[in-house]
Order: structure tokens, then sequence, then C-alpha cells
């Protein structure tokens, strides 16, 4: 039991949250396992997307990784609601082979889409935009601890990485999706309001 365990948090496309913990020496394989266990999925169509890209080197372990805990990792896949089905249906082959070409084709579906790698590239920059608020309201309170200087140089850093995540923003295609414009959109207002609040309130 020497292995220091990591807890990692998740977020599907849904927006459904959670975490789950592992031991920092299994492998992003067992990762996929435990989240096909957890939502239900079929573990072979289970795509896990940290920062905008896709994890695929399977044999890594969470140390070596090195996932930041407040990022949380997108999970892509298909839901096992066939499996209610076959059972119903097991003594018709024609059914059951029906319901192996489903499966088969949801696999072949489960590669994430150029809309869905979009939209958690916006979404991981929302969850920057969302820590990097609550560390810009804890800092009204620290005003006095940090002293001068060192509450200046934090609320100018703040304000700098939330010019990032607008640049980022910015370089982010989404020509032709009016779902994704809007969320992209939505984004762009909730940064630009943490910015006012550091400009009328720090």
């Amino acid at each position: 039991m020497g292995n220091s365990e990591v807890t990692l948090n998740f977020k599907t496309l849904s927006k459904k949250q959670f975490q789950l913990t592992f031991n920092a020496s299994e492998t992003l394989e067992v990762v996929k396992e435990k989240v096909a266990v957890h939502e239900h999925l079929l573990a072979s169509t289970v795509k896990l997307v940290y920062q905008g890209k896709e994890l695929t080197e399977s044999t890594k372990t969470l140390q070596e990784l090195g996932f930041d805990p407040n990022i949380s990792i997108i999970v892509v896949g298909k839901k096992t609601k066939l499996q209610t089905q076959t059972t119903n249906n097991a003594s018709s082959p024609s059914n059951v082979n029906n319901n192996i070409t489903q499966i088969e084709e949801q696999i072949q579906k489960s590669t994430p889409t150029k809309e869905e790698i979009t939209l958690s590239k916006i979404n991981e920059i929302q969850q920057r935009a969302e820590n990097l608020e609550q560390e810009v309201k804890s800092l009204k309170d620290k005003r006095e601890e940090l002293g001068e200087k060192k509450y200046i140089f934090e609320k100018k850093k703040c304000d700098e990485y939330l010019t990032l995540c607008l640049i980022d923003l910015d370089g982010i295609n989404v020509e032709g999706n009016e779902e994704l414009r809007k969320k992209r959109r939505t984004t762009i207002v909730f940064i630009q309001s943490v910015q006012s609040f550091i400009e009328s309130n720090l």
C-alpha cells in the first residue's frame, strides 16, 4: 500500500461532474475501465480528453502523466443501454445479431467528433476561468495578509491569465455551429465579467 493516492475530477459532455480516486501507479487504461464502470459506459468506447487533447498513452501511470487535479478530464463514451435489450431478446438469434451490430456501430461512433473536441476545449477554458474567479474573490480578503506588493502582483497575474483564456477562445473555430458559438460567447462574457470585478472591486 505504499502507493500514493490521486483524486481526479471528471466531467461528461452533459456537464455531470464526479471524482474518482486511484493509486498513482495505476495506468490510464485502468482509469478508463473504472470510469466506464462508474458511468455505465461500454469500456471499449471510453475516450478521455484533457486540456483539449485525447489521452491515448494507456500504459502510462498517473504519476507519469501528472494531471492537474483542478482541471477536469472530459469523458466521452457510449452508455451500455443495450444490455437490457440483449437480455430480453436473448431467445432470438436475429435480435442478438442486431444487438451486436448496434454495439459495433456504437464503438465506431465513439471517437470524439470535431464538435465534441471543440466543446471540451471551451469547457476546459471555462473551468480555468471559474478557478480564477474563485482565486480573485479570495484575494479581496487576503490583501493585508499578502502585503500590497504581493497583492498587486497576484491581482495582475489573475487578470493576465484571464486574458490568456480570451486569447485561447479566440483561437477556437466555431464557424457553422450555432451551439458552439453561443457556448464560446457565454464563456467570453463570463471572463470579461471577472475582469470587470477585478477592476472595480480589487
